[in-house]
């Protein structure tokens, strides 16, 4: 019997069982075969947040300014003179969390998936695609759509807002800025952003769940970014959840990350958070 399973193979999973594993006895399951994939980030963190994460984070640029673009045409420029934000590659970033997580003493289960668990006895027994395996507790670290926060009842975020990112074949010319763009006409309830990633240009946008999909938007994204010639090389969609969820825990049962619904509400951002409350887990 494992004293921890940690629901999950992204950075909420990979991060908390890395901790926990220098203590315990944890097992990750993650239902992909492939850790950090199919990816569903825009990619772009704090350089506070890349320090804090304590690995070497991979990087396609680093930025010291941004643009912000008004519906009226105006631009609002703020550099720094320092670095504020690194673009990372999400799919080699949590496969250094997983590796690292396994170097701290954790195994993973991939193409392992989550049905359901049972509580009795302070013993939890979690039935997977592969069996059921028990623990002393379970983590439930499966992302926006967690199965593991559903058991909890009627325990929906607030809202959710959808999110859509395209990788153009084009490399831009300032690589130490990026531009988020604001308006009804291009990402109605949130913003959407225009980001150089070396040889290519990550665009992308989310939008409040009324707005209908993000597909048609994104359109009017690329044409305002004078991109909607150019190749797309990779495309990414999601949701994130907004507001939090009525309830992260219960018996022997812990949510973190976007199943907890921890997510800063500005920018969407889910690592700064992830961070700060993962060692909270090592107390319980």
């Amino acid at each position: 019997m494992y004293d921890v399973i940690v629901v999950g193979g992204g950075p909420a999973g990979t991060i908390t069982a890395d901790l926990l594993a220098k203590d315990h006895d944890v097992l990750v399951i993650e239902e992909h075969d492939v850790i950090g994939k199919p990816a569903q980030c825009a990619g772009f963190l704090s350089v506070e947040c890349a320090d804090a994460l304590g690995i070497d984070v991979p990087k396609y640029s680093v930025i010291d300014a941004s643009d912000f673009i008004f519906p009226d045409g105006k631009v609002l420029t703020i550099e720094s003179d320092r670095p504020r934000m690194i673009v990372t590659d999400r799919t080699v970033l949590d496969q250094r969390l997983a590796e690292r997580a396994v170097g701290s003493g954790a195994k993973i289960s991939l193409s392992t998936r989550y049905i359901s668990h049972a509580v009795k006895d302070g013993k939890v027994s979690v039935q997977t695609s592969k069996g059921i395996i028990e623990s002393k507790m379970i983590i439930g670290a499966d992302g926006h759509s967690s199965k593991v926060a559903s058991s909890l009842g009627n325990n929906e975020p607030k809202e959710y807002v959808r999110g859509m990112v395209f990788d153009m074949d084009h490399r831009s010319e300032v690589q130490n800025k990026i531009d988020l763009l604001f308006g009804t006409d291009i990402a109605p309830g949130f913003f959407a952003w225009v980001i150089p990633c070396g040889d290519f240009t990550r665009v992308g946008l989310c939008t409040s769940w009324s707005a209908g999909p993000p597909s048609e938007y994104m359109k009017v994204l690329l044409k305002r970014s004078g991109l909607q010639d150019e190749a797309i090389l990779r495309k990414y969609c999601g949701k994130i959840p907004m507001g939090g969820r009525r309830t992260t825990y219960s018996d022997n049962l812990m949510l973190i990350g976007d199943a907890a619904g921890q997510i800063k509400q500005i920018s969407g951002g889910g690592l700064s958070p992830i961070v700060r409350s993962a060692p909270h887990l090592k107390r319980i």
